[in-house]
């Protein structure tokens, strides 16, 4: 797991008189050449003779006005992170700020119709610059705000601004804007529908007051590249907004934090804390130690990655909140997984009483993760840093030590314990290749403490070589699991099929297993089955040969399966897979089967606007009667009942939202 960096944006200042396109439209002789021909057609024809009165070129850009552009400026690269153009009336959009990363308006454009957004902008504009009021407006979820930059009673320009959210994106509410766009499934194996999650989840969310400052800064800027107002009290007023009110956006202090760790950008506050970074940063005094914090899910390994997203964002917006509630504390992001606290503890303090307070705050943490999300936290504390510049080492050493606690599920662990520790001789220095070596001739021979020691020391070396890099550490992961895996084909005679379905999905969980908190978890797991398939190999086939059934029929219940079809697809006797069925699920065939259509019934009619006849065939009901009895003898209601009441749910929390 890599510690965050900044990517670095990619900004175009906007500087010139917005009324250049007029002086350039009356230095042109009529009927010779037009504005068009010039601007958009240079080589079309020659440019007519020069005219002898040409007039005065418009006056150089003075100092104030240049510490005001530079004021805006430093509030979208620093802490509001929302793109913003400058529109013409001819058509021409001009970069003002853009972020290194693509945006999700960039992503629904590579992914759905061109031609929406274009007419969609086109009509947007034609309105700005006939009424000469702010906009906001809509977009496949999306928001924009349209700005107008009037001069002398005159709107030839204005400032578009976005796109942003104006409330947090759930998985669901993703699902259905891919399938909006695509007309397809959102699935996790799609890479482009993983990297559409992450552009969507990233997007700057904005509520009602935070959109009328962001406004009343973007009405201001107008008027300042209308040339209008004091550039002065301009400047002054785009620095207060930017660190009263923008600094406070939970997207802005994780992009702070990431700079505190990134090793280049962190030189900036090696001289210590400056006045204006205490109230910026909401900190009065730098961090010292680095907490990296993970929550602790029953099913993480099972949870669909787009789940683990959006869950993840709302856990690192919610780690802001509880940054501010510790002293001296700030959160950045830790990939798509969890936080690093950068917290500060005075370095006056002995080292038994540093190691108490550290305790006594990860216990703070602990106890906001249980109350806002009802699971338990990993948390791994670094080093001390003597500065700023420093302090990317004790984030590695927290990551190191947080990734500990995920493999051993131990809720802390302290890098320095780690370090401290003195392993068997002969074990010190090891390359993983080695232990895995090792681990490989004491598997199933072994005593069960021996083999934990051995798979713990070989976990440990993965994580130093591979440095926090998913990549290399799924490397190895893959090289293990699967010489694991031929082991025990040959010790318990695993016949070709069960060999095959395995190995298929152990492919599959190396492959979905994105972060390194992913794939200890799948490691640890895949473990043990291999584990408790070298040990009791036909107690472990029969439930390999289960969850094949179970996984067909999730795969096939709307169509007509039998009892029959599902035994044989198993490799089962029809009597046999009966009985054995329902004593590891609990319920027979028939009622599993009914359960599982009734699911995909209510997410259709949860995420979709089916008819309730559609959603019954599509669910594999053989009439919409059957269905609407068989729904509301396990639900309690009516399908339609259940989409009304969903649909108003919806709106309610749509409505709290924007309250």
């Amino acid at each position: 797991m890599a510690v965050p960096t900044l990517p670095v944006p990619n900004t175009v200042i906007f500087i010139g008189s917005p009324r250049g396109e007029s002086s350039l439209k009356r230095a042109l002789p009529e009927r010779k050449c037009s504005y068009d021909d010039v601007v958009k057609r240079p080589s079309a024809r020659a440019l007519p003779e020069r005219s002898s009165t040409r007039p005065p070129p418009p006056p150089p850009l003075e100092l104030g006005r240049a510490h005001a552009f530079l004021a805006a400026q430093n509030a979208f690269t620093s802490f509001l992170d929302v793109p913003c153009s400058l529109v013409t009336r001819t058509g021409s959009w001009i970069v003002v700020y853009n972020s290194g990363a693509p945006s999700a308006v960039e992503a629904q454009s590579s992914l759905g119709p061109g031609m929406s957004r274009n007419d969609y902008n086109q009509r947007n504009v034609s309105h700005v610059l006939e009424t000469h009021q702010t906009l906001e407006t809509e977009l496949n979820g999306f928001h924009d705000l349209w700005v107008p930059i009037v001069a002398n009673d005159r709107c030839d320009n204005l400032l578009v601004s976005g796109p942003f959210s104006r409330r947090p994106w759930s998985a669901d509410d993703i699902r259905r804007s891919w399938r909006a766009l695509t007309g397809e499934n959102a699935t996790t194996r799609s890479a482009r529908f993983l990297d559409y999650a992450r552009s969507v989840l990233r997007t700057q969310v904005l509520g009602d007051e935070e959109l009328a400052r962001f406004q009343d800064f973007l009405r201001v800027f107008a008027e300042l590249v209308a040339g209008r107002g004091e550039e002065k009290k301009h400047a002054e007023r785009f620095w207060q907004q930017a660190r009263r009110d923008f600094s406070r956006l939970p997207s802005a202090q994780l992009r702070k934090g990431a700079l505190l760790v990134d090793p280049v950008a962190s030189w900036t506050w090696a001289e210590g804390l400056r006045p204006w970074d205490a109230e910026e940063l909401g900190v009065e005094a730098l961090p010292t130690h680095v907490l990296a914090v993970l929550p602790a899910h029953p099913s993480l390994a099972a949870e669909e990655t787009v789940d683990l997203l959006a869950r993840t964002e709302r856990f690192q917006m919610e780690c802001v909140r509880l940054a501010r509630e510790l002293p001296s504390t700030m959160a950045a992001r830790l990939e798509d997984t969890g936080v690093l606290l950068l917290t500060h503890v005075s370095p006056r303090l002995s080292r038994t009483q540093r190691r108490l307070q550290l305790r006594e705050r990860s216990e703070q943490v602990q106890r906001f993760v249980r109350r806002h999300f009802g699971s338990a936290a990993f948390i791994g504390i670094g080093e001390a840093a003597e500065r700023v510049p420093d302090l990317h080492r004790s984030a590695r050493e927290a990551v190191f030590a947080v990734e500990l606690c995920v493999h051993r599920e131990q809720p802390l662990c302290f890098y320095a314990d780690e370090v401290e520790k003195r392993p068997e001789k002969g074990v010190q220095g090891e390359p993983a290749a080695r232990l895995s070596g090792r681990l490989l001739e004491l598997f199933g021979r072994a005593e069960p403490a021996l083999l934990d020691v051995s798979r713990m020391d070989y976990v440990r070396a993965v994580l130093q070589e591979s440095g926090g890099r998913a990549s290399a550490m799924r490397v190895h992961f893959e090289h293990s699991l699967f010489a694991l895996l031929a082991l025990v084909e040959k010790r318990a005679q695993l016949e070709p099929k069960p060999l095959a379905e395995l190995e298929s999905k152990l492919s599959e969980s190396l492959d979905t297993s994105l972060t390194t908190v992913e794939l200890i978890t799948m490691f640890r797991q895949w473990w043990d089955t291999l584990l408790r398939l070298e040990s009791e190999p036909y107690a472990e086939a029969r439930k390999l040969r289960l969850e094949r059934a179970r996984s067909f029929i999730a795969d096939n219940c709307r169509e007509p399966l039998t009892l029959a079809q599902v035994a044989r697809h198993a490799g089962f006797s029809r009597p046999y897979f009966s009985r054995v069925f329902k004593q590891t699920f609990g319920k027979g065939f028939e009622r599993y089967l009914t359960e599982e259509r009734l699911a995909l019934a209510e997410r259709l009619l949860r995420t979709s606007a089916l008819p309730v006849g559609r959603i019954s065939s599509e669910a594999g009901f053989v009439s919409p009667a059957h269905f609407s009895a068989a729904f509301r003898r396990s639900r309690g209601v009516s399908p339609l009942a259940y989409r009304r009441a969903n649909r108003r749910k919806a709106a309610s929390t749509k409505q709290s939202n924007h309250s």
